[in-house]
């Protein structure tokens, strides 16, 4: 199984992300909200995907589709995905490749079919239970079976479906609860406690999707109103004015558990309790 990104994980990473924009529609949920870490969690399975493996496993077990007739339907090449011929469908060479005709005098071997699909040549046998072979070229497919001159019996392929696929290497439903059981301990612990001002620093925001997503971690990672957080300098450090009870452990442990997900920044992010000189943290930065 290709254990590299290559094109094809990054087609099917975009078409995921393009199913949870649509899935998201025009209205951005905002931080806190079930809707917002659904959003979240969603993004972070499909950031997790780095290989043909993790597509397999993504459509499988969170699309719940199953991966043979899901490669059928977008008439997916898996040869040139990077799968092993080895692991192929049975279903999907038939459905998918080409079938080559074969003259009546081939011998015993004639209970098979010819199939060419993604470059290579596959014979699959009439019964379900039996191996289909593959090989790189038309003409030892066609010695195998017995219309041309001897030639190596080909790779023996398991029948039925894909084999098992690894699970992804982090529970996210583990870490997606981790997170909310974190989250409510911590905001029943603010509620009691009187607020203050406090200045976020962050050296290097994010680009492209992740400013969105980091930009809502932040926020719900510093437990207050959104109107009680104000942007005082865009540049070249972003600077929050922040009215919270957070403390800087909590905040810090949050943004950490959210890391998890694949949400994170550049450079140490500094927490300070207080009023700031702004010119001042502008010529030290």
């Amino acid at each position: 199984m290709g254990e590299e990104r290559n094109d094809f994980v990054d087609h099917m990473t975009d078409y995921f992300m393009h199913r949870i924009d649509e899935w998201l529609g025009f209205d951005i949920p905002e931080a806190g909200t079930e809707e917002h870490d659904m959003w979240m969690y969603k993004v972070a399975e499909v950031e997790q995907i780095q290989s043909l493996q993790g597509v397999i496993t993504y459509i499988q077990e969170s699309m719940g589709r199953d991966f043979a007739e899901f490669t059928i339907e977008g008439e997916y090449d898996l040869v040139q995905a990077g799968m092993n011929p080895l692991e192929i469908p049975r279903s999907v060479i038939v459905a998918l490749g080409e079938s080559i005709a074969l003259e009546e005098e081939a011998d015993a071997q004639a209970e098979y079919a010819l199939y060419e699909y993604g470059g290579k040549y596959f014979a699959v046998p009439g019964e379900t239970n039996a191996n289909v072979r593959y090989f790189d070229s038309e003409r030892d497919a066609l010695a195998f079976l017995g219309m041309d001159a001897p030639a190596d019996t080909g790779q023996s392929i398991d029948t039925g479906e894909a084999r098992p696929v690894k699970p992804l290497s982090v529970d996210l439903d583990a870490l997606h609860e981790d997170i909310k059981r974190y989250k409510a301990a911590v905001s029943r612990a603010v509620k009691r406690r009187p607020t203050r001002i406090i200045h976020v620093v962050i050296p290097e925001w994010p680009g492209g999707t992740m400013a969105i997503k980091f930009g809502s971690v932040l926020f719900s990672s510093l437990y207050t109103k959104r109107e009680k957080i104000t942007l005082v300098q865009f540049e070249p450090e972003r600077i929050f004015r922040v009215e919270s009870a957070v403390t800087e452990t909590e905040f810090r442990e949050t943004l950490s558990k959210y890391r998890g997900l694949g949400v994170s920044c550049s450079g140490e992010i500094r927490f300070i309790v207080g009023e700031m000189n702004l010119p001042e943290e502008r010529s030290t930065s």
